[in-house]
């Protein structure tokens, strides 16, 4: 996949946020009355998942980790009498139970949302594109590091910081 996947992750994961952004921003407008917790939380993942998606694109070693993070946080889909949990930025491919029955779904944009005592119904699912998504980007976290020297404590304050570096990838 090489450095077309990890655009196609940058512009999906930068794309998406921006829609749940802008859903989010839609929202607010149309609403009265105080801030949710789900709106402010919403706001900042979205906002993170921006940052991540900016980062991977200019290949930078906190944007894979981040990237990760946020890739790993979509993998999961769940609704139970109690709770649900859903996030979404750019695309997913979700395969999982309802009740009994098997079912599976996509979406594209950028959804965030827990929420308590909504659904009636058993639901759990996994974003099958989420999962894929997160095994390469932890595959190319750790050949990274691998490559990398470690970090060193007193590096000299006027030198590049590590973070701030590419990181070096398999076969580039």
């Amino acid at each position: 996949m090489g450095r077309l996947g990890i655009r196609i992750i940058a512009a999906l994961q930068i794309v998406g946020a921006v829609a749940g952004l802008l859903g989010y921003a839609a929202g607010l407008v149309s609403a009265r009355g105080p801030l949710s917790l789900n709106a402010v939380l919403g706001a900042v993942i979205f906002a993170l998942s921006v940052l991540a998606g900016v980062l991977l694109w200019q290949a930078r070693r906190w944007g894979y980790l981040l990237s990760f993070i946020i890739q790993t946080l979509q993998v999961p889909c769940l609704a139970l009498n109690a709770f649900s949990y859903r996030f979404v930025v750019g695309i997913a491919l979700c395969i999982g139970l309802r009740a009994e029955h098997i079912f599976s779904g996509y979406y594209f944009g950028g959804i965030f949302n827990v929420s308590r005592g909504r659904d009636e119904v058993y639901t759990s699912s996994l974003n099958i594109i989420a999962v894929g998504t997160s095994l390469y980007l932890a595959a190319k976290l750790l050949a990274s590091w691998r490559k990398s020297p470690p970090l060193r404590y007193g590096t000299p304050p006027n030198s590049a910081s590590p973070a701030d570096q590419k990181a070096p990838l398999p076969g580039r």
